[in-house]
Parts: structure tokens; C-alpha cells; sequence
């Protein structure tokens, strides 16, 4: 047909509603590729075809074997098959119909009728025998459905991956120090985990991060308005004077050694200590359950110890040695 005619064939803006037997997504969003499928179909009566982004992410076409209604939608084109008429059909009918006087007639015998069954036995089935049964249509509607369902959990999936992302950037921030499975995670780790598992797993982990986030930021709104100690205190711990074992190891360390803080509270830089080994030793918070920041440390290693007690946040510090 012309392009007239197959834009008459088409309804703009139009969204048909009925038993719906096929749908598939198309490659290119072009209503004809619909119509033209359907037309081939004798078990076809009408066409959907819904523009990208409408039914799904790309543009989709639903074949329906019967029309109940329509309704104005611009998420859509529709139309209705267009039977082929040709001058042949039309005479095989008008002599099909004249035939069936005679051939009422001719089946009154018996031998009429069993040469008929055997006829029918070893003739090839039609069109309307082998249309889908309604299993097969009630299986197509299940599969659009669990698409829908597939879609829509993608959809919060995202969302909860975008959350679960900008928790984690005001808990570094904050310098909350937290760590496991809820933080420190990337976008596509967060987005996997949610797909694979139900949503109200995803839906709990929030509301965790969440209630975590809260008591980081009262327990920094705390410190904040804590009086600093007194100078005169600070500078006593200043004038301590070393015990003699400790004289002694900074007459002959050959090495020095600082730990420089990377990430948490506490000072940006320790002082200068004296190093035997030429290593960093660390003894600090060694009950803190949450690791043991007892060792010795190779120069350019990183340590984590709790510069402000096992409830606070952690710190993570460098260890930095030169030669005396």
C-alpha cells in the first residue's frame, strides 16, 4: 500500500486495550514495522505501538487477537489489520458459496461422508486451528508484567545506590571513620547488591546508615562545644622530662621517626622520636576492639589507631623515619 493509505491505517495518539497475544521491543522507532507484522499475521486484528521511554526503554509493539476498546493516549500509534482484497478471493468465495447447496446434497451419503472424513483427516490445519491458546496469551501477559517489575526495581535500585553515595561522602566529611559492608562501597557495588536481593534488605541497610549517620554527627556537635584543656596543663606535658632509659635511647638512636595523620581528628603531624630500627613503633588503644594498633611499622606504612578513645573516630597515620 501507499504511504496514504497506511497512515489512513494508522490512529495518532491512540492506545488499543484487548487480548493481547505478542509484544516484543523494536530496534528502530518505526510504527510501520509493527503494522507490517501484524498484517502478516492472519490471527492478528490490531496493533499498538508505543513510542521509547512509554512502555519501556526502548519502543515496544503489542499485537492483539481481539479489540475491545480504545482510549487517547500520546504515549501511542494503533491501528486496526488490514484484510487483503483481491478480484481472485472474491470469485474462489461468490463459487464457494454456490457450491454449498450441492455439496449439502452430496454428503446425505455415507460414502459421501467417510470419503469427507478422510479428506478432513489429511488436510493441513488453518490458521484459526493453530492460533495460540489462552495459556499461551495469559504466558505472554506474565512476562510483560515481570518486565514492568524488573523495571520498576532497577528504578529504586538506582536510587538507593545514589543515597547509599552521598551517606558515604558526609561520613567522610565528618570524619565518621566507619567501615563494612554498608560504606565505602561504589556506585555499581551498591547498585548490584540491591538487584540481587529483595528490596526491603536495601530499604533496612538505609534506614542503618542512616540512624549511623545521626549519631556521628551529634557525637561531632559534642566535641565541638567542649572546652579545650587548660594551657597551663598542655605546657606541663610539654616540660615533662624523659626518664633516663629514654635519655639514653635518644643519645644513640641513629634514626627519627614522626607519624604524619592522613584522614581523621587529631594533630596533622607528631613530633620527632628517636628510632633504633629505623622503624615506627605505635602502642596506642591496643584494647580497642575494632583493630590492634600495636606494632612496629615499616617507613611509608599506614596505621589506624583512635586518637580520641575506642568510641570515637579512628585516624589513619603514616609512619616517616630519617637518619639522625
Amino acid at each position: 500500500p501507499s504511504a496514504s493509505a497506511r497512515a489512513a491505517n494508522m490512529l495518532a495518539d491512540t492506545e488499543f486495550t484487548g487480548q493481547t497475544y505478542r509484544s516484543f521491543e523494536l530496534v528502530a522507532p518505526v510504527p510501520d514495522f509493527c503494522r507490517k507484522v501484524c498484517e502478516k499475521d492472519e490471527g492478528c486484528q490490531g496493533w499498538t505501538f508505543a513510542w521509547p521511554g512509554k512502555k519501556g526503554k526502548r519502543a515496544k509493539c503489542f499485537l492483539f487477537r481481539s479489540v475491545t476498546d480504545k482510549r487517547k493516549d500520546t504515549c501511542c500509534i494503533a491501528g486496526y489489520r488490514k484484510k487483503n482484497f483481491s478480484f481472485g478471493s472474491a470469485v474462489s468465495d461468490w463459487l464457494k458459496h454456490d457450491e454449498e447447496p450441492r455439496q449439502a446434497s452430496r454428503e446425505a451419503s455415507p460414502e459421501r461422508k467417510e470419503s469427507a472424513t478422510v479428506q478432513e483427516e489429511g488436510k493441513p490445519k488453518t490458521s484459526r486451528e493453530t492460533m495460540p491458546s489462552t495459556a499461551n496469551v495469559s504466558a505472554a501477559d506474565d512476562e510483560l508484567a515481570r518486565d514492568r517489575q524488573r523495571e520498576e526495581k532497577r528504578a529504586r535500585c538506582r536510587a538507593y545506590a545514589e543515597t547509599a553515595i552521598a551517606a558515604n561522602r558526609e561520613a567522610r566529611k565528618l570524619g565518621c571513620g566507619f567501615r563494612g559492608g554498608l560504606w565505602n562501597a561504589s556506585y555499581e557495588a551498591y547498585f548490584r547488591s540491591c538487584m540481587k536481593k529483595p528490596l526491603q534488605a536495601a530499604e533496612w541497610k538505609t534506614k542503618k546508615r542512616a540512624a549511623q549517620l545521626r549519631e556521628c554527627r551529634s557525637e561531632m556537635a559534642r566535641r565541638q562545644f567542649e572546652a579545650p584543656p587548660p594551657v597551663e596543663q598542655r605546657t606541663e606535658i610539654a616540660r615533662d622530662e624523659p626518664p633516663p632509659a629514654a635519655r639514653e635511647l635518644m643519645r644513640r638512636a641513629p634514626y627519627a621517626y614522626s607519624w604524619l595523620v592522613r584522614s581523621g581528628p587529631g594533630p596533622r603531624v607528631t613530633p620527632w622520636r628517636p628510632s633504633v630500627s629505623g622503624k615506627c613503633p605505635l602502642v596506642r588503644d591496643c584494647e580497642c576492639p575494632q583493630a590492634n594498633t600495636c606494632g612496629v611499622y615499616e617507613p611509608g606504612d599506614i596505621a589506624t589507631y583512635w586518637p580520641l578513645g575506642c568510641e570515637g573516630p579512628p585516624a589513619l597515620v603514616v609512619c616517616r623515619v630519617r637518619r639522625r
